[in-house]
Parts: C-alpha cells; sequence; structure tokens
C-alpha cells in the first residue's frame, strides 16, 4: 500500500507543481464517513489551475478495493481530481462520498461512469449533484494526465470528477456516457460553477 504522502508529492508534481514548495497556498481537510470506519484526506490547492479556481486532490481513495483488476492481475486503484470555483464548499465532502461509495462495495470508479447525489445536502444549493468520472482530466482547457503510479501488485490511477446536473445524468443513463461526454465537450460548459445550467435538457 502506497503511503500517503507519496501519493499527494506525485499527483502536485503531474500538475507541474514542485510539492516542495512552501509558497503553494494549499490546505488538507479530513473527511470522515457517516458510517463505518472511512476516511480519506483532500488537498486544496488555491489559485489552481487559475486565479479564484481550486484544485482538489483525494489521497487515501487508493486504499479502498476498487473491484478491478488490470490485464495483468494487478489491483487497479484510484484516486480523485476536480477542479472548481473556489467559492463552492461542497466539493471535497462530494469526493469523500465518492470514495465511500467505493468503501462501501457497491460502486466502482472506472472512467465514464457517473455516481448519484454525492455533492447535493451539504448545505450549499447546487445544480450539478451527480459526479461524472472521467479521463484524462480537463486543466488549463486542454486534456492532461496524472502519471499511473504502479508496483507488482497494484496501479493507481487518477480520475477527474465533473459535477453535472439531473438532466444530463438522465441523459447519460438514456444514451450513454460517452454520449453525454460528447455533448459537453461540444457545449463547453462551465463545469468550475456548480450552479450552472444543464447543456442537455
Amino acid at each position: 500500500m502506497r503511503e500517503s504522502r507519496e501519493i499527494a508529492r506525485h499527483a502536485i508534481a503531474s500538475l507541474g507543481l514542485d510539492p516542495s514548495d512552501a509558497t503553494i497556498h494549499h490546505s488538507i481537510s479530513r473527511i470522515d464517513a457517516d458510517y463505518g470506519d472511512y476516511s480519506i484526506e483532500v488537498i486544496k490547492l488555491e489559485d489552481s489551475p487559475s486565479s479564484g479556481i481550486r484544485t482538489f486532490l483525494t489521497v487515501g481513495v487508493s486504499k479502498f478495493d476498487n473491484h478491478f483488476l488490470a490485464p495483468d492481475g494487478r489491483k487497479v486503484r484510484v484516486e480523485f481530481i476536480a477542479t472548481a470555483a473556489s467559492k463552492w464548499q461542497v466539493v471535497d465532502l462530494g469526493l469523500g462520498d465518492c470514495a465511500f461509495n467505493i468503501a462501501s462495495g457497491d460502486y466502482r470508479a472506472e472512467p465514464e461512469t457517473v455516481f448519484p447525489n454525492v455533492f447535493s445536502g451539504y448545505g450549499q444549493d447546487v445544480s450539478t449533484p451527480h459526479a461524472w468520472l472521467t479521463s484524462p482530466v480537463v486543466l488549463h482547457g486542454r486534456h492532461q494526465t496524472i502519471d499511473k503510479l504502479e508496483d507488482e501488485s497494484e496501479v493507481i490511477t487518477w480520475l477527474q470528477v465533473i459535477p453535472v446536473t439531473d438532466s444530463e445524468f438522465e441523459y447519460a443513463r438514456a444514451n450513454g456516457v460517452d454520449a453525454m461526454a460528447h455533448a459537453f465537450f461540444e457545449a463547453q460548459p462551465d463545469f468550475y460553477d456548480l450552479l450552472r445550467k444543464p447543456f442537455v435538457q
């Protein structure tokens, strides 16, 4: 099992930042599950990738069994990355919900899946309660990959969590997540805004 410090430093470096740079404005929150003995940490990087935007990196999701194997038989585990305008206080809590979905054994995290209702119920109105998991991540207006962490027994990969609306979730259920993803990239919505208008009705 990888140590939290190694996971955090790897993810931060993959974003083009120096993990040892003390000037990086960040904070760390601990998210505890309402059930079971589960917890994760979320690193919040301020003004990243641009002013007024916050990047969230989970540390500890990969300790939960994702019930997914690579072709060579190694376990595939995940961590999450998300970005949102700095005013949104529900993102790290929603990432916690995503993590605890995996810990419960009821969900498996893989690209182009949606976890329902993870950003709602935390006292801040959102129009985008559901979590679309995708890879590679989108930062600075372009696709970017966070390199995997691998050893002989497991692979840790990063998935981006993008909040989506009820109508977008229903569109994905009716037409497939790939179709929703295509509509998303055609529309180019402001996914930093959790109270945005839907890009499909």
